[in-house]
């Protein structure tokens, strides 16, 4: 439905909410309608003042959505994405997106990506790893299913099918204590020789380890409390510390004997 249609619906008819395009206008009519219904005259006025306010800024006219360039989508897509993801998740799909994706789809109109658009994309990303590969296309299908949402655009890469996994699963490397024991002997800084023994002993990840404070560690009851994290992956800043990667992730683990006798007396200074 055209823009001048929607906004010349006036307060002496009800709206019929399936008229509209987008999922988020039709949610805004729905709410109008409620309002309109058994209400005294001003408060209806109101209630459709507010109404078309927010119509305005959500109904897309077709000339919108038909000539709207991939490069204008991405710019819309990053001021929704960041205001819902981690800093390093939102620096993750940025830098990966700007070399991998918009270069690519920029000049694209997105209501004219077609799937062998897509396909031929894919075929540019081939050299990457099976793990990298199927990032880089939830990325990509995540700015399409915004512009499926929010614009009525069809989002192709349903149509397009994904990626084979040709590499061979790779088995993680686990050090046996003879070889970690080796390694930590021949490192001689006291902090670096603590962070890797924390690191071997507790499991935790490398961030979560570079953002406890002395009150996390509890070496009289041998307890590592970890309920944060450091990332350099950010936008102006070296680093930030956060909640951890997931809820999960807030939790409590236990020190070996050795490790607390070795660090039982830590002082800042160390």
């Amino acid at each position: 439905m055209k823009k001048d249609n929607v906004l010349s619906a006036t307060r002496h008819h009800l709206i019929n909410p399936d008229l509209f395009d987008s999922a988020m206008c039709r949610k805004t009519a729905k709410k109008f309608k409620s309002d309109y219904q058994a209400t005294p005259l001003r408060e209806a006025n109101d209630a459709y003042v507010k109404f078309t306010a927010t119509a305005k800024k959500y109904v897309k006219t077709d000339k919108e959505t038909n000539q709207l360039k991939f490069n204008d989508l991405y710019a819309e897509y990053k001021n929704f994405y960041v205001t819902r993801v981690k800093p390093s998740s939102y620096y993750d799909f940025c830098s990966k997106s700007d070399i991998h994706i918009v270069p690519y789809f920029a000049n694209f109109i997105v209501k004219k990506i077609k799937p062998k658009d897509i396909l031929d994309w894919q075929q540019t990303i081939s050299k990457y790893s099976y793990k990298y590969k199927m990032n880089l296309r939830s990325y990509l299908s995540s700015i399409l299913s915004f512009a499926s949402k929010y614009y009525d655009i069809p989002n192709q890469i349903k149509n397009v099918d994904g990626f084979r996994r040709t590499d061979p699963v790779k088995e993680m490397q686990i050090w046996t204590p003879e070889e970690f024991n080796h390694f930590i002997d021949n490192i001689d800084s006291i902090c670096y020789k603590a962070f890797f023994c924390a690191l071997y002993l507790t499991g935790a990840r490398k961030g979560e380890l570079l953002a406890t404070t002395w009150e996390d560690w509890d070496l009289t009851n041998k307890i590592l409390n970890i309920n944060k994290t450091l990332t350099k992956k950010v936008y102006n800043e070296k680093y930030i510390i956060t909640s951890p990667k997931t809820h999960s992730s807030i939790r409590k683990i236990s020190l070996p004997d050795k490790f607390c006798l070795l660090y039982t007396s830590p002082s800042p200074r160390d």
